[in-house]
């Protein structure tokens, strides 16, 4: 009926959201490509999706501690 097709509007409106905030967290304002790739950020991502899958921690210090790991990484080496 109508809803089902309401919840597929749903899911892609989230999808789409979501998509556009990896791309300006990978990417930032440059172009999408391997030279504008943000390797840091990258790299928190994949740790974050690991530590999910292996070890199920809240999402919401997941997702803090990778901010604080990108933080400390970049303010270390001068990057960013």
């Amino acid at each position: 009926g109508v809803l089902s097709g309401l919840r597929l509007a749903v899911v892609a409106l989230i999808a789409s959201a979501g998509m556009s905030i990896a791309v300006l967290a990978l990417f930032g304002e440059h172009s999408v490509s391997l030279e504008g790739l943000d390797w840091v950020s990258l790299a928190c991502a994949a740790l974050g999706l690991l530590a999910l899958r292996k070890w199920k921690p809240s999402p919401i210090l997941v997702i803090f501690l990778a901010g604080l790991l990108g933080a400390g990484v970049k303010l270390a080496f001068g990057l960013g």
